[in-house]
């Protein structure tokens, strides 16, 4: 068996070693050697969330309007930080986190709605 076979095809269930760190996720696609450099165990909760994070979301109800109004509204305060703001790093800092202000808004409607 190779280092890229999934649990899948051996039969399903992952295998686990006495030392929970090094749990087999080479059904996620992972490769075993990479899992040795681990130091700390994937609980279930963390499980559970990373693969909520890390999956698309498809916009469901009224989501997709209300990522074009916080967008829309983002940007208008963009604007306002351009034009009131000489051009700086600390300018550029502050369109970077209302950018960043933005995707973690929209992933909070997507990951928990």
């Amino acid at each position: 068996m190779n280092d890229i076979t999934t649990c899948y095809e051996r039969g399903g269930q992952p295998e686990w070693d006495n030392n929970d760190y090094t749990r087999d996720f080479t059904y996620l696609g992972i490769r075993r050697d990479l899992l040795m450099l681990n130091k700390y165990s994937l609980d279930e909760k963390t499980e559970k969330r990373l693969d909520n994070d890390y999956k698309y979301h498809a916009p469901k109800d009224d989501q997709q309007e209300r990522y074009v109004y916080i967008r829309d509204t983002a940007k208008q305060l963009a604007l306002v930080i351009v034009m009131n703001t000489p051009p700086s790093r600390e300018q550029s800092v502050a369109l970077t986190l209302l950018e960043q202000a933005v995707m973690e808004a929209n992933a909070s409607i997507a990951r928990n709605e």
